[in-house]
């Protein structure tokens, strides 16, 4: 009885198994039979594009939009005033985008280097009091991202806006223990700086006060970065200097206009290797570009 029972379960088994193949075959080909009238749907699509050049380029090219977006957790408060009033982490990342020609920076290995890009030299001398004079050569072509020119003018220009009775009066905190004559001149006892001279078209010289050499990275005090004293000033001002020290002429900062000069975002006049588009104080959103006329960092890398 047992044996006829297991012959008839063995039976069942193997007919299953057949209907079960059969059943496949036949998904296989309906699965095929759909597979072709896909294809030749496709075909059919193909032909008609294909009868507009115009429009398969439109549905084939892929754009992407040449840009990155930076996300940080501090936030930007949009001053750009050269870290005079404020240095939040952000407004220095912006900063550092939109001004890059110091005529010293920082090597890949964070020692203090000549920036090539916009020194043509930096010569020292030891004076007999102590001081330390540092003459700086520009080099000639330098441009800012409206095209115009940069000469020392625009250098010196940084100190006689940092150092000015206006900058201190709009709240501006800047020493001026280091550069000799920046005391003086911020009090309004002289109207220029005597250890700042504008020597020709593109050489400074900056005298260092006897308390603060030697110092190991007294490099950095050579170190200018060019303003574009337009932005800075409604008045037609000027750099001059007549022997004793760089001075502006033509008229006089204004504390209320200097305080302005934070912010300022479209159009603003800089140098660096990128460049304002505008900005959002509601999303804390800068948008810059890049400056076509940046002529490169200290290794010349664009």
């Amino acid at each position: 009885m047992n044996t006829k029972m297991t012959k008839l379960l063995a039976l069942l088994l193997a007919m299953v198994m057949v209907l079960g193949l059969f059943a496949g075959c036949a998904k296989t080909e309906d699965t095929s039979t759909d597979t072709t009238d896909t294809t030749d749907t496709t075909t059919d699509t193909t032909d008609t594009t294909d009868t507009t050049d115009d429009t398969t380029d439109d549905t084939t090219t892929e754009t992407r939009p040449n840009r990155v977006i930076y996300g940080s957790t501090t936030g930007l408060s949009g001053d750009l005033g050269n870290a005079w009033w404020t240095n939040n982490a952000d407004d220095k990342t912006l900063r550092d985008l939109i001004d890059d020609y110091s005529t010293v920076s920082y090597d890949q290995d964070g020692a203090l280097v000549m920036n090539a890009t916009t020194a043509a030299s930096i010569d020292s001398v030891m004076n007999e009091d102590g001081t330390k004079t540092f003459t700086v050569k520009i080099n000639e072509g330098l441009v800012y991202n409206n095209g115009e020119p940069i000469t020392a003018a625009d250098y010196v220009t940084y100190d006689l806006i940092a150092f000015s009775p206006a900058a201190l009066e709009a709240g501006a905190k800047v020493t001026t223990d280091i550069v000799v004559g920046a005391a003086d001149y911020q009090s309004g006892a002289t109207n220029y700086i005597s250890g700042l001279r504008l020597l020709d078209e593109y050489t400074y010289s900056i005298t260092i006060s006897a308390d603060y050499v030697p110092y190991y990275y007294d490099l950095s005090y050579a170190s200018l970065s060019p303003l574009y004293l337009p932005q800075y000033a409604s008045a037609e001002l000027t750099v001059k200097d007549d022997g004793q020290g760089v001075y502006l002429d033509g008229g006089s900062l204004v504390a209320s206009e200097l305080d302005a000069s934070r912010w300022i975002y479209e159009g603003r006049v800089s140098a660096g290797p990128y460049q304002m588009v505008s900005y959002d104080a509601g999303a804390s959103e800068a948008v810059v570009e890049i400056n076509p006329n940046y002529a490169g960092n200290f290794e010349g890398q664009k």
